[in-house]
């Protein structure tokens, strides 16, 4: 079983610097993380737009997975404006660019990890954060051990 935090910001620079500056920052506060990146698509234009990496908190179990996903795509953009239209009650959610998407699965998830993630882009840029059960009223506090 998955699950996924989607975290809408706004930058602007690409996808793969959107992750660079959070990797950098994230072991900047020494936390040890490996980061292992995902295969790239077709076109440099899709590699502007999105960009993908494996986290893993050194000496984690590699079983278990934190994949990040950044998409920094106006069509993808568009198609979470129209499927979550009814449910966003925050007007800058139509003005983000960018969203990162979190998805966790094993048996074990490295929730400080996922804590530290969310924190961070909270700090590097102004993000909203949805996920399938709370919708956009999830809280740090609504998921286990945060």
């Amino acid at each position: 079983m998955t699950y996924v935090i989607d975290i809408y910001l706004e930058a602007s620079e690409s996808a793969e610097s959107v992750v660079s500056t959070l990797i950098q920052h994230l072991r900047d506060r020494k936390r040890s993380i490996s980061a292992t990146r995902l295969g790239v698509g077709v076109g440099d234009a899709y590699e502007d737009g999105w960009s993908g990496y494996i986290f893993d908190s050194e000496g984690g179990n590699p079983t278990d997975g934190l994949m990040l996903e950044v998409f920094r795509d106006s069509g993808v953009m568009q198609r979470r404006f129209d499927l979550l239209r009814g449910e966003a009650s925050d007007a800058r959610f139509f003005e983000m660019n960018t969203v990162a998407v979190v998805t966790l699965s094993g048996a074990e998830v490295d929730w400080p990890l996922v804590g530290a993630i969310w924190q961070m882009f909270n700090v590097l840029w102004p993000s909203i954060v949805y996920d399938e059960v709370s919708g956009f009223d999830i809280d740090m506090s609504d998921t286990p051990s945060l």
